[in-house]
C-alpha cells in the first residue's frame, strides 16, 4: 500500500529567490518528496530558497533536519535558506534548540524577501510567471 502525502509544495519565483511553500504536515514520510522536488529546483540554479511555512500544520524532526541539510547545501554553493511565517510552536522550538541561529526566520515573507536582497542575494522582486505545484 502507498502512502498518501501529507505535505504540498508550491513554488514560486520572486527575481532570483525560489518561493517554496508548505501545506499540511512535513514529517519523515515527506522528507524524500521534499528532497526530490527542491533539489530539482536546486540542480537547475536555485541558490536562494525562502520556505514559506504558513500552511504547515506539523513539522517533525526528519522535516526540521531537512531545513538544515538543505541550508548547509545551500551555502557550500553560495546561496541561502531562509524561513517565514514560521507557526508559533515551531519557532518557540527553533530558538529553544538554536535553530534560527543557523537558519534565519521571519515573521513575514516579504521580511525575509527583503533579508534576502539587502544581503545582495536577490536581484528582483517582481513575481516571475513560472509556477510549479507537487
Amino acid at each position: 500500500m502507498a502512502l498518501q502525502r501529507t505535505m504540498r509544495i508550491d513554488h514560486s519565483r520572486r527575481g532570483d529567490v525560489s518561493v517554496v511553500s508548505l501545506e499540511g504536515e512535513f514529517d519523515f514520510h515527506d522528507v524524500t518528496h521534499a528532497s526530490d522536488t527542491i533539489g530539482k529546483f536546486i540542480d537547475a540554479g536555485a541558490r536562494r530558497i525562502l520556505f514559506d511555512l504558513r500552511r504547515l500544520h506539523f513539522l517533525s524532526s526528519g522535516g526540521i533536519g531537512y531545513f538544515v541539510q538543505t541550508t548547509k547545501r545551500l551555502r557550500a554553493l553560495g546561496g541561502d535558506v531562509v524561513l517565514a511565517n514560521v507557526p508559533e510552536s515551531f519557532d518557540w522550538v527553533a530558538r529553544t534548540l538554536g535553530i534560527d541561529r543557523l537558519i534565519r526566520i521571519f515573521a513575514s515573507e516579504s521580511e525575509a524577501l527583503a533579508h534576502l536582497r539587502g544581503a545582495g542575494l536577490a536581484a528582483d522582486a517582481a513575481p516571475d510567471s513560472a509556477q510549479a505545484s507537487t
